[in-house]
């Protein structure tokens, strides 16, 4: 091989590896977006992405100045474009004077990717906005062009106009390269006029050529209009490359028809081969996975981001709820496609782990983020009393445990420390019982535990420290045996009864006193215990019965029970008698008294006194000349009521001791009448 063979092969190989770095870096530029930035001079902002200024009518009029500027629009919420068109003085840059422009394109000098060659498939993307009372001109009025970049590139290869007509229209006109303009699709032009529309183009330059065009209304992405067609003569005699262009194009034929108008345009988006600049948008909910318990509210927050300058408004949705719980969404939508918005599930009754899926929606666009929400039982806290404590042996104790919040089932377990406390009590309306006779005396340290149900956790209550006490008794003493008054050395029996305060069998022992001398103790025995005794010598003795107690059962002593002992068989026999009124009044002031009578064979001595019953009414009373007198203050004729009293006379060693015939006094509690 000859140098120059070599010198022409490395030439060639440079060159194609210079058209294939400048292939790869035009693959790999991706989608120009054109957007309004609020900051940057908007005519360079334009020329930096298209490489070419704007057409304007500047030099016309100048005291305007720019006629593309930059605002804040509250509808997309973010910067856009505004294009300024005036019906007078604004021209065609200063050139033609029967039309007037006001447009951004690429050109020839514009970067390769922002202009379509022979072949290419490219893809635009736009947002525009014509005001509510937007007039078009009989003419033209042009708002979008695709035109040739030179050669025959007089007339526009696409366009969209809006036309003034009955109704007005908004036309897809197409110019072929012979010059036949054809209207291929119109439709009203009132459903565009004060919304935000969203247009996408898609084309595929050649004679035979492929055309399609969407325009969307922006907040809720319903379609106003669609056209295309795959066989469509898009390519012009001497052409190189074609280009598109926005903005405002009209004629002044009739400027009556006109008014000056600012056109918004936004998000400009061109794209070129493979890549896309279909709008687009993600959308995310976290945390993925949250648990909370019955009762209580779940929250997510659910992101939507945007693709390729989407600004549609996105609305959202949950499914897979648990049973009888709803859900909010705030805001309900997000819109201009990007922002965020709290989900608030409530009524979580339902215990589970539930699969949820939060949906974003914008027309034919759906996409879902899986989140997972796991509802816990609820959780309790139980609370334990008692209707008496402390209480005593043998009374029922009745434990009530409380549960909240309202709505729990199931059962409660009463627990004394570790032991159970009977079966299990069912819960009623948040509450349950169990009735307990049987504590012996001592201190208890009760709790209750509730099981918990499928919606509700168990608890356990505080501890309750119930003490049981020993049971009151009370001791009954009467003589069942003998008399009273009984003569000396008469077999006597003493009785004593002892009554348990709740029930149970007391036990243990009973002494049986005289005054303060033991005449001896006996084992109960079905609640009686018993005392004979022969040995009481003469005179008046007060008898109790004491029980003792034992652990379960608290000790008791009888009332006295007055036991009188005559001499007998000793001496001269007697008779007593008793002289008593029959009606006594409360407060009487005239003196009233019982005299005590004792006859013999001769005057007797000694003492006497008064029974009622067991009763002892009196102290001793010493006979004088045989009788004795007793006021009734002295005795314990003092309640009002019927009393049935005798006199016994105690005898002495020459003299036995009698007993009167007992006799009814009447102490009224009114006073002596007058």
């Amino acid at each position: 091989m000859t140098i120059a063979q070599k010198n022409f092969r490395t030439k060639h190989l440079f060159v194609f590896l210079a058209l294939l770095c400048c292939a790869c870096g035009l693959l790999a530029q991706g989608p120009v977006i054109l957007t309004a930035d609020g900051q940057t001079d908007t005519y360079t902002l334009i020329n930096n992405k298209l490489g070419a200024g704007p057409e304007t009518p500047d030099c016309s009029h100048p005291a305007f100045g720019p006629h593309v500027t930059q605002a804040f629009d509250n509808g997309l919420a973010r910067n856009v474009f505004v294009f300024h068109i005036h019906v007078t003085p604004d021209n065609d840059r200063c050139i033609a004077f029967d039309r007037q422009r006001v447009e951004i394109k690429s050109d020839g000098a514009s970067p390769a990717y922002v202009k379509a060659f022979l072949g290419d498939t490219v893809n635009y993307t736009w947002k525009f906005k014509l005001d509510a009372a937007f007039q078009p001109s009989t003419s033209f009025t042009h708002i979008h062009q695709i035109k040739a970049g030179d050669g025959d590139s007089a007339a526009p290869i696409m366009t969209i106009t809006p036309r003034k007509g009955s109704p007005n229209l908004l036309q897809i006109i197409h110019i072929d390269s012979t010059g036949v303009t054809t209207v291929v699709t119109n439709t009203p032009l009132s459903p565009f006029l004060g919304v935000w529309v969203e247009a996408s183009e898609k084309i595929t330059f050649g004679s035979n050529g492929s055309y399609s065009l969407t325009l969307k209304r922006v907040s809720d992405g319903a379609a106003l209009l669609t056209y295309s067609n795959n066989n469509i003569d898009l390519w012009r005699t001497g052409t190189t490359f074609c280009r598109p262009k926005w903005g405002i194009y009209r004629s002044l034929n009739n400027p009556q028809d006109l008014r000056d108008e600012d056109v918004l345009f936004g998000n400009y988006c061109l794209a070129k081969g493979a890549d896309d600049c279909s709008t687009d948008f993600t959308i995310a909910a976290a945390p993925g996975t949250q648990t909370v318990t019955a009762g209580n509210n779940a929250t997510y927050t659910v992101t939507v981001n945007p693709i390729n300058i989407f600004a549609g408004n996105v609305g959202l949705s949950v499914s897979g709820l648990p049973p009888g719980a709803s859900a909010t969404f705030n805001p309900s939508a997000i819109n201009i496609g990007s922002g965020s918005s709290t989900l608030t599930i409530s009524n979580l009754t339902a215990v589970g782990s539930y699969p949820l899926s939060i949906k974003g929606t914008y027309a034919s666009l759906s996409h879902s983020s899986p989140v997972t929400l796991v509802v816990n039982p609820t959780a309790t806290t139980t609370a334990i009393s008692s209707n008496h404590n402390p209480s005593v042996f043998g009374q029922a104790v009745t434990l009530t445990a409380t549960v909240s919040p309202a709505g729990a089932t199931g059962n409660v377990q009463f627990k004394d420390g570790s032991n159970n406390l009977g079966a299990p009590s069912t819960l009623g309306n948040g509450t349950a019982t169990f009735i307990t006779p049987s504590l012996s005396v001592g201190a208890y340290d009760v709790t209750a535990v509730y099981s918990g149900d499928a919606n509700f956790q168990g608890s356990t209550s505080p501890s309750l420290s119930q003490t049981v006490n020993p049971a009151g008794t009370s001791t009954a003493l009467a003589l069942t045996a003998g008399s009273n008054p009984s003569a000396l050395g008469q077999s006597l029996t003493f009785t004593a009864t002892v009554s348990e305060q709740f029930g149970g069998a007391p036990s243990g022992t009973v002494t049986f006193k005289d005054g303060n001398t033991t005449l001896g103790t006996g084992t109960l025995n079905s609640n009686t215990a018993t005392l004979s005794t022969s040995s009481l010598p003469v005179g008046t003795h007060s008898i109790v019965a004491i029980y003792g107690g034992d652990g379960n059962f608290a000790s008791s002593t009888s009332p006295s029970l007055a036991e009188v002992v005559t001499s007998a068989g000793t001496g001269t026999s007697t008779s007593t008698q008793l002289s008593a009124p029959a009606q006594i009044y409360f407060h009487q002031k005239t003196p009233v008294v019982l005299t005590v009578t004792v006859t013999a064979s001769s005057t007797p001595t000694g003492d006497v006194i008064l029974l009622e019953g067991s009763t002892q009414l009196s102290s001793q009373v010493p006979l004088v000349n045989g009788s004795a007198t007793i006021p009734p203050l002295q005795t314990g004729l003092l309640h009002p009521g019927m009393h049935v009293v005798k006199a016994v006379y105690l005898g002495n060693g020459s003299f036995d001791g009698s007993e009167s015939t007992p006799q009814t006094v009447n102490v009224s509690p009114q006073p002596k009448p007058r």
